[in-house]
């Protein structure tokens, strides 16, 4: 501030110091020891937990599944009903009218977008 008032900086240059040392504040400059080890153990503990929900939602995408059958893609765009009959190919349903719709953005929205379906 004393550096504004004297005008050695101007208003953008002391927005950007005060902006930096609120991040840095934010981020534990200021704790003691003890806190500092408990910020970091709660970092820690964060990003485990980040990366554990990760892996669970992409396992989701992965494993889940909803087999439908033609009649049921009704108001659907053929490239997405052309691209749920693969993914049932794919994952070996045999069933000639079989289409798949998984949690993959690239089925499961379009679906939700366009399907007449609205109880699925």
């Amino acid at each position: 501030e004393d550096k504004l008032k004297n005008g050695e900086w101007t208003a953008e240059q002391a927005r950007l110091a005060e902006r930096v040392y609120l991040s840095f504040v934010r981020k534990g400059s200021k704790f003691d020891e003890e806190s500092k080890k408990e910020y970091a153990d709660i970092q820690a503990e964060l990003a485990t937990l980040q990366t554990n929900f990760m892996q669970n939602v992409l396992r989701d995408e992965e494993e889940w599944e909803m087999v439908l059958s033609e009649k049921d893609m009704i108001g659907c765009p053929p490239d997405l009903v052309a691209a749920a009959r693969q993914a049932a190919v794919d994952r070996n349903h045999s069933d000639s009218d079989a289409h798949v719709i998984t949690l993959g953005r690239s089925l499961v929205e379009p679906f939700l977008t366009y399907s007449s379906r609205r109880d699925l």
